[in-house]
């Protein structure tokens, strides 16, 4: 028993202190990344979207 609660001790010990302040700063930074290209896509395919719609409208005016 003492040999698996040692073992468990040691894995416990390797893990990442998450409490470090730069550790949670490069988190927050990866996540507002993510969240920029997330928003600029979503805004480019509205845009597109409103593109071809205009489109549509300008070479089949008959449909309106």
């Amino acid at each position: 028993m003492f040999l698996f609660s040692s073992k468990l001790q040691d894995v416990f010990n390797l893990l990442p202190n998450l409490n470090v302040a730069e550790l949670i700063k490069a988190f927050a930074v990866k996540t507002n990344d993510m969240m920029l290209v997330i928003y600029l896509s979503s805004l480019i395919r509205s845009v597109i979207a409103l593109h071809n719609l205009i489109n549509n409208k300008v070479i089949c005016p008959l449909l309106i």
